[in-house]
């Protein structure tokens, strides 16, 4: 177990929050990501625009925190390695969506590759 997930555990039994079923740390997953939308609502700055705004970036910094310490939280009460199954899915995207077929391509081929998984039932 990584140190943070160390620290984030050590955090929710502090408090009894490791109690919670893992749906209330789904739902505040979600409910933390629409606030970090809420950022770019009726814009869509790119990331070096957001970054020149010291503001911006600080509010959508914290925001992105509140979604990882609560996925890394559900994890923790799965008993799940955050670390592990985060790599395990990046080689996964790696080999769906190879950077010579998708790199480029204005995402066309991304959503080719991701209808066919639908298809075929995998995600």
């Amino acid at each position: 177990m990584s140190a943070l997930q160390e620290s984030i555990k050590k955090h929710l039994e502090e408090r009894d929050w490791h109690l919670y079923p893992p749906g209330d740390f789904a739902k505040s997953i979600c409910i933390e990501a629409a606030e970090l939308l809420e950022h770019f609502q009726w814009s869509n700055p790119t990331a070096t625009e957001v970054k020149e705004d010291p503001e911006k970036l600080r509010k959508v910094s914290r925001e992105i925190a509140d979604v990882i310490i609560f996925s890394i939280e559900a994890c923790v009460v799965l008993d799940i390695d955050f670390e592990k199954v985060a790599a395990e899915k990046l080689a996964d995207a790696q080999k769906k969506y190879p950077a010579e077929v998708v790199k480029g391509d204005g995402l066309k081929n991304y959503w080719k590759i991701k209808e066919e998984h639908r298809k075929q039932g995998k995600s």
